[in-house]
């Protein structure tokens, strides 16, 4: 494996684990402290606090890792960026297998880190909260489960393209900072509905560790979250590459054949002026 990929995996793998230990270790323990205090949360803090930490969390690990790996932290943002040529093939699989393994990892850190006796006498000795893993409301249609994942999805890749990925951009240095808005208010509207998947491998995270510990979660609606963001992912970079991205300005190696070929155009317009005359 080139040494050049080998940091880049590297660096994908310790961020989604970040993200994951970040993002659903706050949704465990911003439940877990009412336990703790013997009080009744409120939802709207779970909603604020969860989606808090995962907004800041993708823009501060995006910041740290876009140097040496882009910072994509997410399948559906890998995937999106290989649609319209911005990744190769095996790079963009490579980053979405480590992605996955990551997210794992994280959430068995998250189940480490928070295996708090209280919590195992409340859950049946079951993984905390289920360790923050995406669930489909029971009274929501599935159908409008895949539809609010699309357009969370649509709305981070939307936001990528636009700031980090564009010629044009005018976000620079601060598009993490913009991705990670994103995020947090993908998780304002969605964490109500489907908990906000919007990224695969966060998922699959929680998911597969809770599974693993021999618990049974909702099963219905488990493929939105492996469906969806990709679908939205996809259309948001392909909204970007044919309608709104601009034609890359030509390179150095190409400048000097235009100049000479609109020099020789030129030259041709002149012979045509003096024949004329």
């Amino acid at each position: 494996m080139p040494v050049d990929l080998s940091r880049k995996l590297a660096a994908e793998f310790v961020a989604m684990t970040l993200f994951v230990f970040v993002g659903c270790g706050t949704a465990v323990s911003s439940q877990a402290i009412d336990v703790f205090n013997n009080a009744e949360g409120t939802s709207s803090g779970f909603l604020i606090a969860t989606s808090l930490a995962f907004g800041i969390g993708i823009s501060v690990l995006a910041y740290t890792i876009a140097p040496v790996s882009g910072g994509h932290i997410n399948p559906a943002v890998t995937t999106s960026l290989l649609l319209i040529g911005e990744i190769d093939a095996f790079t963009a699989a490579a980053y979405v297998v480590t992605q996955f393994v990551a997210a794992a990892f994280g959430a068995a850190l998250v189940w480490g880190c928070m295996a708090d006796q209280t919590l195992k006498d409340t859950q049946d000795d079951a993984p905390p909260f289920l360790l923050g893993s995406n669930t489909v409301t029971a009274d929501l249609p599935l159908g409008s489960a895949f539809l609010i994942e699309v357009m969370g999805t649509f709305l981070l890749v939307w936001t990528v393209c636009m700031t980090a990925v564009s010629k044009n951009s005018i976000a620079a240095n601060i598009a993490p900072i913009a991705i990670g808005w994103s995020v947090l208010l993908a998780h304002l509207v969605l964490i109500p509905y489907t908990g906000c998947g919007i990224n695969p491998a966060r998922s699959f995270g929680p998911h597969i560790v809770v599974v693993m510990a021999g618990e049974k979660i909702g099963l219905a609606g488990w493929w939105v979250y492996y469906t969806a963001p990709f679908v939205g992912g996809g259309l948001a970079a392909l909204c970007y590459k044919f309608i709104f991205c601009e034609p890359e300005e030509a390179t150095e190696e190409e400048q000097p054949k235009q100049v000479n070929a609109e020099k020789k155009e030129a030259a041709m317009d002149s012979e045509e002026c003096e024949a004329d005359a």
